[in-house]
């Protein structure tokens, strides 16, 4: 059976890019595994999903968090985004944050 580009991802992080010091581009990446720089982050954000501590940003670029101090700070820059997208949507439904987080029916 095939493996998956998500995969094909997960292998490249995984052996050699475990630490801010040792991440790779996006761009290095993508060229790697002959897909678009937009399909690097769709990958990413898949792994993510699925647990993968991927971490990484336009600056540093992406790896396999190392310590908990990396992974800390990756989900904070999700959380501040995630919080960003909540707050656009509030504006164009002409309400406020709060007032949107009280009418969100979040799935368990």
């Amino acid at each position: 059976m095939a493996r998956s580009k998500q995969d094909d991802l997960l292998a490249v992080l995984s052996a050699g890019h475990i630490g801010q010091s040792r991440s790779i581009g996006g761009a290095a990446l993508a060229a790697r595994l002959d897909v678009t720089v937009r399909t690097i982050r769709a990958l990413v954000r898949g792994l993510r999903e699925n647990a993968v501590a991927v971490c990484g940003s336009p600056e540093t670029g992406y790896f396999i968090a190392e310590t908990s101090e990396e992974l800390e700070g990756t989900c904070k820059l999700l959380e501040i985004h995630g919080i960003h997208q909540l707050e656009v949507a509030a504006r164009m439904r002409k309400t406020t944050l709060p007032e949107l987080l009280g009418q969100l029916k979040l799935s368990t």
